[in-house]
């Protein structure tokens, strides 16, 4: 139970840093966007899912939460290839990968939580 804890947490802290790092960014008319929406396995919207998205040059991950309508966005991203993966405290989805993202691209994207998330090891 302390494990499960102390994973919820680091993974709530990176979604609030990283959240802040894409609104301090200066607006720049290369830079892209990442949207989309999280659904549960019944097709709800998942609310405050934690969103990763994981650029493949080796640049740190972003993180973020869906709002009350399941709704995340990624502002200000560089031109690359990403991989974008949603979680909720008991599912995951899986990873949408190759994301090929061009300057000034603006591309919406759902996740679905079906994936039972792996248990904690001891």
């Amino acid at each position: 139970m302390r494990k499960l804890l102390l994973i919820s947490c680091v993974l709530g802290a990176l979604a609030f840093a990283a959240r802040p790092m894409s609104a301090q960014s200066k607006k720049d008319p290369r830079t892209a966007v990442i949207e989309g929406n999280v659904e549960t396995q019944s097709g709800k919207p998942a609310l405050h899912a934690v969103v990763f998205l994981q650029p493949a040059d080796g640049e740190a991950p972003h993180g973020t939460k869906t709002d009350d309508n399941g709704h995340f966005v990624f502002r200000h991203l560089k031109q690359g290839i990403y991989e974008l993966r949603a979680e909720s405290p008991l599912l995951t989805s899986d990873w949408e990968r190759d994301i090929n993202l061009k300057p000034a691209a603006k591309l919406n994207i759902t996740l679905h939580l079906r994936v039972p998330r792996p248990a904690p090891q001891p």
